[in-house]
């Protein structure tokens, strides 16, 4: 299993890679998550002074990790 998170200077946040690596990685058959998908459009915003994700960043990527630990436990060969 795969869980993907891009991100970008930009507002896109990486989609377009993101995309074409869901596309490579479904030719080898890999489970991947689904939803949400993960794209950190802006992502100097996403930071503190101290060079830290924010709290609401933080909260967002790890219910997106938590997802991939479901689905690794439901898919463990």
């Amino acid at each position: 299993p795969a869980g993907i998170i891009s991100h970008s200077v930009g507002k896109m946040g990486g989609y377009s890679s993101q995309k074409n690596l869901r596309l490579a990685l479904s030719y080898f058959n890999m489970p991947l998550t689904s939803q949400p998908e993960v794209f950190l459009g802006n992502s100097p915003t996403l930071f503190d002074e101290n060079g830290k994700l924010t709290e609401s960043a933080r909260e967002f990527v790890q219910g997106y990790i938590d997802q991939l630990v479901a689905l690794i436990e439901k898919n463990p060969k």
